[in-house]
C-alpha cells in the first residue's frame, strides 16, 4: 500500500510539474503573441500613413498633368482660332 502511495505522490507531482511547464510555456506564448499583435498594429498604421500621403501626393501631380495638358492645348487652340480668323 505504501508503494502505491509513493508511486501517487510520485505521478502527482510529475503532473504538477508538467502542468506548471505547460502554464509557463502558455504566458510565454501569450506574451510573444500580444507583442506580434502591436507590432502588426504599428506597421499597418504606418502602411496606412503611407498609402494616405501616397495619395495626396498622386492627387497633387494628378492636379499638376491635367493643368500640364490644359496649358499645351490653350495656345494651339488660340493658334488655330487665330489662323482660323486670318483665312476669313
Amino acid at each position: 500500500l505504501q508503494c502505491m502511495v509513493s508511486e501517487l505522490k510520485s505521478g502527482f507531482t510529475s503532473a504538477l510539474l508538467e502542468l506548471s511547464q505547460i502554464q509557463h510555456g502558455d504566458t510565454y506564448l501569450r506574451e510573444e503573441l500580444e507583442e506580434n499583435r502591436r507590432s502588426c498594429q504599428k506597421k499597418a498604421l504606418r502602411l496606412e500613413a503611407l498609402v494616405d500621403s501616397l495619395r495626396e501626393e498622386l492627387s497633387v501631380m494628378r492636379c499638376q498633368i491635367v493643368q500640364l495638358y490644359s496649358n499645351r492645348h490653350r495656345p494651339q487652340q488660340d493658334g488655330k482660332s487665330s489662323t482660323s480668323k486670318q483665312r476669313e
